[in-house]
């Protein structure tokens, strides 16, 4: 190979332009051009610069049989080798693609580093989404702790308070002590500290206590545009108001009387789900 096709070789490799070899050495692209073709030489000084640019000794552009080190015949095999074939564009980030470079190519072209870039980002969507839940679950299980404690100060409260009121009466005397008596109000008081503190709790009770709040409505009523059926109107309102209110007081007072009953039943598994973190 001639120092020209060296020098060549070399300056390929680097992906440098004649223009860019000329401007690093202070000369023009016609020189370098020159040199290439074989048909003028470089100085000594500038051949220094040249060898010096591309990491190779001064004897590697010699007529000898000097053999040029490692990365000089790695440099002369690499300026030879062909150039990987250009794809096209990516449509994601406009970075050009080479073959090998590619995820997919249709139906549009995207680079394998967009798509690792998605995927991370796929991640971390995922990875946020997880501790949002979590962190929700969390909040859940405090929150309803918090009102299993309520539930349970109230009631405790309320049959303590009980507890006062019938004490005063029995030692007053306003009414005899009967043992058949203290046991029906210690029942009493089973009933009433369970169902007490299950209205704090988002659970069966509660369900059942409002359930006829929920069921109570209104009927819609069909009338005349004119004054007779707007007088009619409000006369119906009315009544239907008054009905839903007794309808509602005696369904109302029937599902509280449910919800009393079956209050010592639901009360240690409502506790034990609470106790453990459960939502109700």
């Amino acid at each position: 190979m001639e120092y020209g096709e060296k020098i060549a070789a070399l300056r390929k490799l680097k992906g440098m332009t004649q223009a860019e070899l000329g401007n690093e050495l202070n000369v023009t692209f016609q020189a370098v051009s020159k040199w290439e073709r074989g048909e003028s030489l470089p100085d000594f000084a500038t051949m220094s610069k040249i060898a010096k640019l591309f990491g190779v000794p001064l004897e590697y552009f010699g007529d000898g049989d000097y053999q040029p080190a490692e990365e000089a015949a790695a440099t002369a095999t690499a300026a030879v080798a062909p150039q990987p074939k250009m794809l096209g564009v990516c449509t994601v980030c406009g970075k050009v693609v080479n073959e090998g470079e590619e995820a997919q190519t249709s139906p549009a072209l995207i680079c394998k580093a967009c798509t690792e870039r998605k995927a991370e980002e796929s991640r971390r969507a995922v990875k946020e989404e997880k501790n949002r839940q979590e962190r929700a679950k969390q909040y859940d299980i405090a929150h309803n702790k918090k009102w299993r404690n309520v539930g349970l100060i109230v009631a405790a409260c309320v049959c303590l308070g009980l507890l006062i009121t019938i004490s005063v009466v029995w030692g007053t005397g306003m009414q005899e002590f009967s043992w058949v008596g203290l046991g029906a109000f210690a029942v009493f008081l089973l009933f009433t500290f369970t169902f007490m503190s299950q209205m704090f709790w988002n659970g069966t009770v509660l369900e059942v206590a409002l359930f006829g709040v929920h069921v109570i409505g209104t009927p819609g009523v069909i009338f005349s545009l004119d004054l007779e059926g707007i007088i009619f109107l409000i006369a119906v309102k009315i009544l239907f108001m008054i009905l839903k209110i007794v309808c509602l007081f005696l369904f109302t007072l029937l599902t509280f009387v449910a919800a009393f009953l079956i209050s010592p039943f639901s009360f240690l598994p409502q506790l034990i789900k609470l106790n453990k973190g459960g939502v109700l």
